[in-house]
């Protein structure tokens, strides 16, 4: 963390958009995964990039406010997988959720401020 110029779990956090409680987790060694995601991964013995399937054609129902940033973050980060977690992922949302959009790439991902 250190090494990539953040000199806090808070200040990084605060560049990354995710939760202080989520990235300290993260560096202790937690998983950021929802748990289920996680178990079946591991059932199936999948790494995340091997499990997600890209269907540009068929977006899910209810994700055309985000759907054009997932087609504009794919042609930045071809490599990259992404996945759409937390109550927008189902279907009892609140209309004023946010949106949870996890990333992972095997090669990293930079963060560009």
């Amino acid at each position: 963390m250190k090494r990539r110029g953040y000199r806090s779990i808070l200040e990084l956090a605060a560049a990354t958009g995710v939760h202080r409680n989520t990235v300290h987790g993260y560096l202790s060694g937690k998983p950021v995964l929802p748990g289920k995601l996680e178990r079946l991964l591991e059932a199936l013995d999948l790494r995340l990039d091997q499990a997600i399937v890209w269907q540009p054609d068929r977006p899910p129902r209810g994700t055309a406010p985000i759907a054009a940033l997932v087609d504009e973050l794919h042609d930045s980060y071809p490599d990259a997988a992404f996945v759409l977690f937390g109550s927008r992922a189902r279907p009892q949302h609140a209309p004023y959720a946010d949106w949870d959009l996890g990333a992972f790439c095997p090669a990293g991902l930079e963060h560009v401020r």
